[in-house]
């Protein structure tokens, strides 16, 4: 993706199939994305997402979701996700798979870690976290309030 002046950064880009490598995009829209070599800073792909040696801060997909080589801090995909040699810092999907990477909290519907994989808080996980935040926040409002 170049722009007029041969810039490999855009702000803003939309297109049915996005294919965007060894460029940087700002906010993406598009039914499917393809991400390499470069990063972004908010994809939305509406049916299926591919990242691979780049990165982006949100990537969002309403299909399957694909992460090689690359990461993000936000990863989320209705379908299938599969990362391998990279990660994310929260990452959701239908079903996830991890191998030789990192991901700081997994929710999914199932998760299949392989070799070099770790998931630091799964779905369990999470959800306990979530509880004891919320109550946390619940006990120091009240207290709050009559001080």
């Amino acid at each position: 993706m170049t722009d007029q002046n041969g810039k490999r950064i855009n702000p803003k880009a939309a297109a049915e199939h996005l294919d965007v490598r060894g460029g940087i995009v700002g906010l993406a829209q598009a039914t499917d994305a393809t991400l390499m070599y470069g990063g972004a800073g908010v994809v939305a792909a509406s049916r299926s997402a591919t990242l691979s040696r780049g990165g982006a801060a949100v990537l969002l997909a309403g299909g399957p979701m694909t992460v090689t080589q690359g990461g993000g801090q936000v990863l989320l995909a209705l379908g299938d996700m599969r990362v391998e040699m990279g990660g994310g810092g929260i990452m959701v999907a239908g079903h996830a798979s991890v191998e030789k990477g990192f991901v700081g909290v997994l929710i999914s519907g199932g998760t299949s870690i392989q070799e070099g994989g770790r998931v630091l808080l799964g779905t369990r996980q999470a959800a306990a976290l979530g509880l004891a935040f919320g109550v946390a926040f619940v006990l120091v409002s009240r207290l709050l309030r009559r001080g």
